[in-house]
């Protein structure tokens, strides 16, 4: 926890220090680095260099531990579809959200997770810009700046603010899919919300702040959009399950989280058919 959360500080305050050098030289969004793995999914030489900061801090640290780095696995083509059992693997996006990051949109932040197959033992989001530090050990709790939080208790959607998370993909086939989705916890919620940061969607889930999330609408969410998210959840109470309501999986495609497991069945039932 300690290397984990000294990591994510250090590559928050590389986040600052390139939004600041950005403003000093007057470039403007897409100055600083940015290039693309897709038409909206962006990428900035900070997401790389901080990746690479994180591998090698924790690997000087836990030399026999696995790595799965967003950068890293996007360069070999995606990630695995299944981590081993038999080793502990640190799951890490060394910027979640990139696109807030680049338009100052403050909903970002590093995310580190390990994990032992799906099971997610620590985990740590650190958002640079709030100066809010979450964390989470299986079993301990979890944490806001060293304040433990708790889920609210929100049973019935409409009491609900639910985030529904979408990703980067424009086809007509995913575009009409979160609309869907959209207009249907809409009808039934007192809100829905969509930020962009995946790990923060789960962090104000575990705070109360939000009380249910739901990613995945549309594919292409991974495991180190929610790695440490989904832990800082769970120990603070949340109902998490696979969006069908099946098990989770660190590695599968959807992830619902509720506030408590009453809404979790409610939100399901809007969903069932989209």
């Amino acid at each position: 926890m300690l290397v984990a959360t000294a990591l994510a500080q250090e590559a928050g305050q590389a986040m600052l220090d390139a939004k600041a050098l950005c403003a000093q030289e007057g470039k403007g969004k897409d100055g600083g680095g940015v290039s693309y793995k897709g038409r909206h999914d962006l990428v900035t030489e900070t997401d790389r260099s901080n990746e690479a900061l994180i591998q090698r801090g924790l690997h000087e640290t836990f030399p026999e531990d696995h790595f799965l780095g967003e950068e890293a696995s996007a360069d070999r083509g995606g990630a695995p579809s299944e981590l081993s059992n038999n080793v502990l693997t640190w799951v890490v996006d060394p910027i979640d959200g990139t696109t807030n990051f680049v338009h100052g949109f403050p909903v970002t932040c590093v995310s580190i997770g390990l994990a032992k197959g799906d099971e997610v033992v620590v985990g740590v989001v650190f958002n640079p810009f709030t100066q809010e530090l979450y964390q989470a050990i299986k079993g301990g709790g979890s944490f806001l700046n060293g304040k433990r939080l708790q889920v609210s208790e929100t049973t019935v959607m409409e009491q609900a603010m639910v985030m529904a998370e979408y990703s980067s993909l424009r086809e007509e086939v995913s575009l009409r899919k979160m609309l869907d989705t959209t207009g249907a916890i809409a009808g039934a919620a007192r809100a829905v919300r969509q930020t962009g940061c995946g790990a923060m969607d789960l962090c104000f889930l575990a705070r109360g702040s939000v009380d249910a999330v739901f990613g995945g609408v549309a594919g292409v969410w991974k495991p180190w959009d929610w790695a440490a998210g989904v832990l800082i959840a769970t120990e603070a109470g949340a109902a998490m399950s696979a969006g069908d309501g099946g098990h989770f999986r660190l590695m599968g495609d959807t992830m619902l989280g509720a506030a408590t497991a009453e809404l979790a069945s409610s939100l399901r039932e809007v969903l069932k058919d989209i």
